[in-house]
């Protein structure tokens, strides 16, 4: 069964120039062709962190944007980036930082 998209409301949220605050939103599973998109992207390669906002870029929406960007999402706090990584890790089967470091104790 594939998974849904997740709504979420962000502990912080985004703040537009106006001073407008956004806070809910929707997380989309990502495709595989999309993630084999990120990894040709060579601003991967340059910056292996930025995998996460790319991967955010192309899965997310927010209430209030058409369209969600790579600067936006540089904008936001980390209690909001962390809020979204565990949402995207969890809605796309990757392990989360906990289970990551079970695995590594149980080593």
């Amino acid at each position: 069964m594939m998974p849904k998209d997740q709504t979420f409301t962000l502990p912080i949220g985004l703040v537009l120039p106006s001073g407008k605050r956004l806070r809910r939103g929707r997380l989309r599973p990502i495709q595989v062709r999309e993630e084999r998109e990120l990894l040709k992207d060579f601003r991967v390669y340059l910056e292996p962190d930025q995998i996460l906002l790319l991967a955010l870029e192309k899965s997310l929406t927010i209430e209030g944007l058409s369209k969600v960007t790579l600067a936006q999402l540089e904008d936001l706090s980390l209690i909001d980036l962390r809020f979204l990584e565990r949402h995207y890790r969890q809605l796309n089967g990757y392990p989360t930082e906990i289970e990551e470091a079970c695995f590594e104790l149980s080593l």
